[in-house]
């Protein structure tokens, strides 16, 4: 992994972890100022639990830890083992009493960390062992995604508006027996399947075709939020931006070229990379070997684990043979499920509202 982008993630695990704790510290301080009692019993029951310690180990009491407990209860500081666990049972019992008066309880000391999962330490125990936890993953991909300029968006599938497309069945001009909505409101339907069968591995990858302004970008936007928000990483690729990785590290410099080897392993790797307006891309003498790696790569990952693509074309069929190639058009045609888009420019209605 690359170091500056491992660095950033683990910054920003430990500002959370510092912000909660830090938080915690304060929620204390203010809850001792409205209740000295408070405070003086918390003193009071740390201790007896050092008194009691001490007098089972058969050791003096420190003065500093004595000297506490003679100015706040000094019948307990010579008390047996028994008299100090009723006085601990009491005072817990008033602790609880108090902070229930302010509307607390016994966690309100305790630090709300960003992610439950891992209390911002980034790693989680499975029963498998020690493994990164959701939130880890998803900061690395957005710092990558940062490194790669590329765009942030927050589309989501409830946003989804079918009155955008025509109601009307139009079989010359939108080439499907349907009318567009009922057709895109299926397409949508297969996107939420998509989500809710992501990590089986047998679950096909998609390939969005349709003409510019459809809602292709939209609904692949709408499929890496949901993801995310389950803590499985995505990467957004435009395709002006996806193969920079591949052709440029050669000629990088040193600290330029980890950055892109670090976003060429992800490309190959991510759990789901979404390659938008496939065939927009300038045609290079390599494009056919570095768009079959790729795919050839998340293949074979694919068969063990969720790695998943979407790629959103304004080409048809015969344009993908004519531009790739056989090859590389029956990787694509072959192990991808082909959803069509039907429908007028969105963008272009939206300017009319």
């Amino acid at each position: 992994m690359n170091p500056t982008i491992r660095n950033k993630v683990h910054t920003i695990l430990q500002q959370r972890r510092a912000q909660a704790e830090q938080n915690a510290k304060r929620k204390r301080a203010e809850l001792y100022t409205q209740c000295p009692e408070l405070s003086q019993l918390e003193t009071l029951m740390n201790s007896v639990h050092i008194r009691r310690s001490y007098l089972r180990l058969g050791k003096e009491l420190p003065e500093g830890i004595a000297c506490k407990m003679r100015a706040l209860s000094p019948e307990l500081l010579r008390a047996d083992d028994a008299t100090l666990n009723r006085a601990l049972e009491k005072m817990l019992a008033r602790r609880t009493q108090l902070l229930e008066s302010f509307g607390c309880d016994e966690r309100a000391f305790e630090p709300r960390y960003f992610c439950t999962l891992c209390n911002d330490t980034g790693v989680v125990e499975t029963p498998s062992g020690t493994e990164l936890c959701a939130c880890y993953k998803i900061l690395l991909t957005k710092q990558l995604r940062e490194m790669a300029n590329l765009p942030s968006n927050d589309d989501n599938f409830e946003q989804f508006d079918e009155s955008y497309y025509p109601d009307v069945i139009d079989v010359p001009k939108y080439g499907v027996d349907v009318s567009p909505r009922v057709h895109m409101r299926r397409m949508k339907e297969r996107c939420e399947d998509f989500v809710v069968h992501f990590t089986q591995t047998t679950y096909p990858n998609l390939l969005f075709m349709g003409r510019s302004g459809v809602g292709k970008t939209f609904l692949s936007n709408c499929i890496a939020s949901k993801l995310l928000e389950q803590g499985i990483p995505v990467l957004y690729m435009p395709v002006s931006s996806l193969f920079k990785p591949f052709s440029a590290a050669a000629f990088a410099s040193e600290e330029e070229k980890e950055t892109l080897l670090a976003l060429r392993n992800l490309i190959l790797n991510v759990d789901l990379l979404i390659i938008d307006d496939l065939g927009t891309e300038k045609q290079t003498a390599t494009r056919y070997e570095e768009v079959l790696e790729i795919l050839n790569t998340r293949e074979m990952n694919g068969r063990n684990r969720p790695c998943k693509t979407i790629i959103t074309t304004n080409m048809k069929p015969e344009q993908i043979f004519d531009t790739y190639g056989e090859r590389v058009a029956s990787r694509i045609l072959g192990a991808f499920d082909v959803l069509p888009f039907y429908g007028d420019d969105i963008r272009l209605k939206k300017k009319e509202y």
